[in-house]
């Protein structure tokens, strides 16, 4: 086989794996150590650690430390007959875990990894982590094998990291909707105590890693210039955030779902959030009016706050109006556009200032 041949049949090595590969994999196509040093010395491969290359012109990535860290630990396997293992031989975990993630804001000064079985490295850039994992512990984030984000907070818990640190992680687990706030706390059960609660209080444990951790800086993105966040908070039944933004309903993919409002409408803070994004907005409301109205109207966590509801159907049918006399046609609004009237109040009630 030609040389020609060679690099050919190696970059399309490289290309199943990022762009990487290793010295060992090399070698399976002819490749001596000696000829892959020519190839460096002639900047057509870089050398990203002892045994593992990139082939020049593939694409960088922030990942690429870490991608060269786990091929190394089978060196001559390719990646993709590796992640065809019920559970690879090394997957990312820990913090390292958290950063491929976005979980918190948590330094990754090493590359870590859950190995079943105890084994060493003479790289000092690399911790091992002896555990048995199943299956369903991890899942592929960039190509790689990750702990999923349940497996990567139990795991840094185990490992006493900073409550500071931790409580974002677990809020972001719970952003991520690969698990769920109920599964944190009772998978932190065991290390309640560790950081100043109950033993065993895991729900406990994540309401106050939540309350700590606060509003998410990707959230937080979303108030600078002019889409201004007026209010962020968690379905109770769900976990899920709900972010209202006076901004959002200029988009014709925002979409009121009454169950989620229905329930949110129990929380004062989401009603006064709801009303500020209500106020806020300079754009047709209409659309969404029936629907919204509608539940409020009916809404049993508001059946005995009457002055709630009025101030609701109020600021929605103002919206309604102000856009339909703005309306460059001068025309009504059409019949979605109609506010439903409470149960018991009159119309008169309903339009009365707040």
């Amino acid at each position: 086989m030609s040389r020609k041949e060679r690099l050919l049949d190696l970059a399309d090595l490289a290309g199943s794996q990022w762009g990487l590969f290793t010295s060992m994999q090399a070698g399976d196509l002819g490749f001596s150590a000696q000829q892959l040093k020519r190839l460096a010395d002639s900047e057509l491969i870089t050398r990203l650690r002892h045994g593992v290359y990139r082939l020049t012109g593939a694409p960088e990535a922030p990942q690429d430390p870490v991608r060269a860290e786990w091929l190394s630990l089978e060196p001559k396997r390719l990646a993709a007959d590796r992640l065809t293992d019920a559970v690879p031989v090394g997957v990312v975990s820990h913090r390292s875990a958290a950063r491929l993630q976005d979980l918190g804001d948590i330094d990754a000064d090493f590359h870590e990894f859950t190995v079943p079985k105890r084994r060493s490295t003479r790289s000092p850039e690399v911790v091992f982590h002896v555990r048995e994992l199943r299956h369903d512990d991890w899942h592929l984030v960039a190509g790689l094998p990750v702990t999923r984000p349940l497996r990567t907070t139990v795991d840094l818990a185990a490992a006493r990291t900073d409550g500071g640190h931790l409580a974002s992680i677990v809020r972001d687990a719970i952003l991520t909707e690969d698990t769920t706030r109920d599964e944190l706390a009772a998978a932190l059960r065991p290390y309640a105590h560790y950081y100043g609660m109950p033993i065993g209080a895991g729900d406990e444990l994540v309401r106050n890693f939540i309350g700590q951790a606060g509003v998410p800086e990707s959230v937080k993105a979303l108030t600078r210039g002019d889409r201004g966040v007026d209010g962020v908070l968690f379905d109770p039944e769900t976990n899920r955030p709900i972010a209202l933004q006076s901004k959002a309903f200029e988009r014709s993919r925002v979409r009121f779902y009454p169950d989620v409002l229905e329930r949110g409408l129990a929380d004062p803070a989401f009603v006064e959030a709801l009303l500020t994004a209500l106020r806020g907005s300079t754009v047709d409301t209409s659309r969404m009016s029936a629907t919204l109205g509608n539940v409020v109207a009916h809404s049993k966590w508001l059946a005995d706050n009457e002055s709630v509801v009025r101030a609701l159907l109020e600021t929605i049918a103002r919206s309604v109006r102000t856009e339909s006399n703005n309306d460059e046609g001068g025309g009504g609004n059409d019949g979605d556009a109609e506010v439903p009237e409470r149960p018991g109040v009159s119309s008169g009630d309903q339009s009365a200032d707040q």
